[in-house]
């Protein structure tokens, strides 16, 4: 598969490596291609179009030179913005040689049209398996995504457009990060954006994204949140039947908890999850690391809950009295889950922003 492709231009390509090609439903006129030629700068004989969009196409082809299999972004008509965007990427895959996040090898011009050459990363979108998935199958892939997207951010760089598409995990189960175009940082300069634009894609934006505002790494953490609780539960965090109702329901409703979707999931990690998609950036985690921590944790991630009666009412009746500041005992035979009905609620609390202690 192709190892970089542009959302606003419709790149796509198949994850299965067949070469079928979709085009997203954006609305835009059918893009007028300038051919590449069979062999692009003397060096890198194309082999097949991986995707294709409005400012160019993206080709699988064969470094002569290096002797190895590559992907070639074959750039034309590209506006200011486009210009900018792809200046952009480069700096930022420059600033980037980290474990993944997919490699720039080259870039130039051939016949008056720009091109840039990435390492081939072939592999499927996030989370690299049919959904919804187990946590135990999800957990190690989850983990390396946050543990690049940490050394991201501590590279001073912002993805701003996380999402499946932009994640590719190879067979052996490690993610890629791909497509740094909305990407911003302090080694790349000032953005171009319009004070109150929007950018991103809509069903993996940050509340704050939607309403135009600057977005930091917390942004990330919550395009990292919808992409588990899509894997986990099979079911977006906001659905909604526009473009207009998810983001209208992402800025005026709360999501149901992951615990309620995913029955059996290991309350720490709902929890963590939850935590990622608060809708204020400072209910999030503060870093990729905090949140790295708190997946890892063997007493929140790994622990099943226990059986219990009565399903998931239990829980709301104890949140319903911390928030109206009154006390509840849970009471039931050993056994009924009173341990676990507190650890839910303890969950959903804490999804809150709101601190939980226990004593004793």
């Amino acid at each position: 598969m192709s190892a970089d492709r542009e959302h606003e231009e419709g790149w796509s390509a198949s994850a299965g490596g067949s070469g079928a090609l979709t085009t997203m439903g954006l609305g835009l006129d059918p893009p007028v291609f300038a051919a590449a030629p069979e062999v692009i700068a003397d060096r890198y004989r194309v082999e097949g179009l991986l995707g294709s969009g409005g400012a160019g196409q993206v080709f699988r082809a064969f470094d002569t030179l290096a002797g190895r299999p590559v992907a070639v972004k074959w750039l034309f008509g590209l506006s200011r913005d486009h210009l900018h965007r792809v200046r952009r990427e480069v700096a930022a895959l420059r600033a980037l040689r980290v474990p993944g996040v997919v490699r720039l090898l080259d870039e130039g011009a051939d016949g008056g049209h720009r091109f840039l050459v990435m390492e081939l990363v072939e592999g499927r979108p996030f989370p690299g398996c049919r959904v919804p998935a187990a946590w135990p199958r999800v957990r190690p892939t989850a983990l390396a995504l946050l543990e690049t997207l940490a050394r991201v951010h501590q590279a001073g760089v912002v993805h701003r457009d996380l999402k499946p598409a932009n994640v590719l995990v190879r067979e052996d189960g490690q993610p890629v990060i791909l497509d740094f175009g909305l990407a911003r940082g302090r080694e790349m300069g000032e953005t171009i954006t319009r004070q109150g634009a929007v950018l991103g894609t809509p069903r993996y934006q940050a509340p704050e994204q939607v309403l135009g505002e600057a977005a930091d790494a917390r942004a990330d953490l919550y395009a990292v949140g919808v992409m588990l609780y899509e894997a986990l539960s099979g079911h977006p965090p906001h659905p909604g039947r526009s473009v207009e109702d998810v983001l209208r329901s992402r800025l005026d409703r709360s999501t149901v908890p992951l615990a309620e979707r995913v029955p059996g999931l290991p309350l720490g990690v709902a929890a963590a999850v939850d935590r990622m998609l608060a809708r204020r950036p400072e209910d999030r985690f503060p870093t990729a690391l905090d949140a790295l921590a708190a997946l890892r944790d063997e007493d929140l991630g790994a622990e099943a809950p226990l059986p219990r009666l009565g399903g998931g009412e239990r829980a709301a009746a104890v949140v319903a009295a911390a928030r109206a500041g009154r006390s509840v005992d849970v009471v039931g035979p050993r056994g009924t889950g009173r341990s676990t009905v507190l650890r839910e609620a303890a969950a959903r609390l804490a999804a809150e922003g709101r601190k939980v202690h226990r004593l004793g």
